[in-house]
C-alpha cells in the first residue's frame, strides 16, 4: 500500500495467479477483495481528511495468460473448469463519486472486474456476486 503526496492510493499485489496441477489459476478472492479494499480505504481517506470529490480507481493484473478461476477450478477440477484468459494482461478503469463509495463497493468492483470474470466464466458464482452488489 502506498499513500503519495499528490493524493494517489496504489496497491501491489504480485500474486493474482500461479500455476498449479498444470493449471494457471486466478486467485478470485484476492482479486476481488484487495480491489473492494481499496475503494474502501478511499472512502476512510475521504473522510479523515474531508475529501468530497470523486475517485478514480483502476486495475491491471498481468500474466492473466491461460488463467482461469480458481473458483471454478475447486468446484470441478476434473471437469470443464471456465474458459481460460486469452490474453496477457487486464485492465480497467472507472470514476466514482464519493456517494456512491460510500454505498458499497459492488458496483465500483463490477466496473473494474466484471468483463474479466465475465470472460473466465466465473461472472455468475455467488462467490463472485457477492463482491458485485
Amino acid at each position: 500500500m502506498e499513500i503519495c503526496e499528490n493524493g494517489q492510493l496504489r496497491m501491489m499485489c504480485g500474486r493474482a495467479t500461479e500455476d498449479y496441477n498444470g493449471k494457471r489459476l486466478m486467485f478470485d478472492d484476492l482479486v476481488l477483495g484487495l480491489t473492494a479494499r481499496m475503494i474502501s480505504l478511499a472512502a476512510g481517506v475521504s473522510h479523515a481528511t474531508g475529501f468530497l470529490g470523486s475517485w478514480d480507481f483502476g486495475v491491471a493484473i498481468t500474466m492473466l495468460k491461460a488463467a482461469i478461476s480458481n473458483r471454478l477450478y475447486s468446484r470441478d477440477g476434473f471437469g470443464f473448469p471456465g474458459p481460460p484468459y486469452t490474453a496477457d494482461n487486464y485492465s480497467a478503469s472507472t470514476r466514482a463519486a464519493l456517494a456512491e463509495i460510500e454505498g458499497g463497493t459492488g458496483s465500483i468492483v463490477e466496473r473494474l472486474l466484471g468483463r474479466l470474470y465475465r470472460a473466465v466464466g466465473a461472472d455468475q458464482l455467488a462467490e463472485v456476486q457477492k463482491h458485485f452488489t
